[in-house]
């Protein structure tokens, strides 16, 4: 345990510093530089390095932490760190980022809002608006293959549609899991006034005291609208996995009516096997080769047994 903790600690991981006006600085910092300059906790490192970790928005007494999906770093009043920010999905984001704080910057005073707002709204925006990304590419996919299967195109079409369809549904599947995760820890942070007040970093380095509990409107504003949009993408993945259960119980009913007609010609094939085998018997006791006198009568005999 103490050589993965000294290993972990040792790590380096880039970073890209975006200052409040628009400056931005880039370097590596080790995860032991990480403890030390800002006393985060083993638990936040493992959250950094592990791919699968849980998403959160966790407020400290003058920094955020935050890890969403390919997002993460620390957010302080004036500043954020993005870790990881040489992957083309942090860069793009980064360059999004500094886009809404150029913004803020040019508005009226009195329409601005504290930089940890701005780079939050954009955090969010961009996370979901990479679920939503994602779900139309499988909804696209998804989409074809249920047409192909329900078209009625032959049997070996169906069956690739099938095939096909497996593989996109784990990843439905992959999505909504992780979906639901962040959307579940927005919901906890909601649902938490110390938590969503701590996030009003500007007021905290103005007054030198933390925002009061009941002051935090915009905060949850922001929350309520991204939680919103991805409660509704919850809901579309719910539907379409409702179209591919449908879809696949009309196709088991479509294989049970074919096993049903052949079933019935195995049947009628059975029974007329049966009616000619006992027809030949009653004409192989005339065919042997054995005197009963029926030779001798009338030719009718013959065609009696025939028929």
């Amino acid at each position: 345990a103490n050589s993965m903790m000294a290993s972990l600690l040792q790590k380096a991981t880039p970073v890209r510093e975006i200052i409040l006006d628009d400056t931005m600085v880039e370097y590596d910092i080790t995860h032991r530089e990480l403890v030390e300059l800002f006393g985060l906790q083993p638990r936040h490192l493992r959250v950094f390095s592990q791919p699968r970790a849980l998403a959160g928005i966790i407020p400290y007494d003058d920094m955020v932490v935050f890890k969403f999906e390919h997002l993460k770093g620390l957010l302080f009043w004036d500043r954020i760190m993005v870790f990881d920010s040489d992957t083309p999905s942090v860069e793009a984001f980064i360059l999004t980022l500094r886009a809404a704080i150029r913004r803020n910057q040019v508005i009226f005073e009195q329409l601005k809002q504290p930089f940890e707002l701005v780079v939050l709204e954009c955090l969010l925006d961009e996370l979901a608006s990479y679920y939503e990304s994602s779900f139309s590419r499988l909804h696209a996919l998804i989409s074809v293959h249920l047409d192909n299967i329900t078209s009625g195109l032959g049997d070996e079409v169906r069956e690739d549609g099938l095939y096909k369809l497996l593989p996109l549904e784990n990843k439905l599947s992959s999505l909504q899991v992780r979906l639901d995760r962040t959307f579940k820890t927005l919901d906890q942070l909601i649902a938490t006034d110390e938590d969503m007040a701590a996030c009003y970093l500007t007021f905290r380095q103005e007054t030198g005291a933390p925002a009061p509990p009941d002051e935090h409107m915009q905060v949850e504003l922001v929350m309520e609208t991204y939680r919103t949009r991805m409660e509704d993408l919850l809901d579309r993945i719910a539907e379409i996995g409702r179209q591919i259960e449908s879809t696949r119980a009309v196709y088991a009913l479509s294989l049970d009516n074919t096993r049903n007609r052949i079933a019935k010609m195995d049947l009628r094939l059975s029974i007329a096997a049966v009616s000619l085998g006992f027809s030949m018997t009653v004409a192989g006791f005339f065919g042997m080769n054995v005197t009963h006198g029926a030779e001798n009568v009338s030719p009718l005999v013959f065609a009696g047994v025939v028929v």
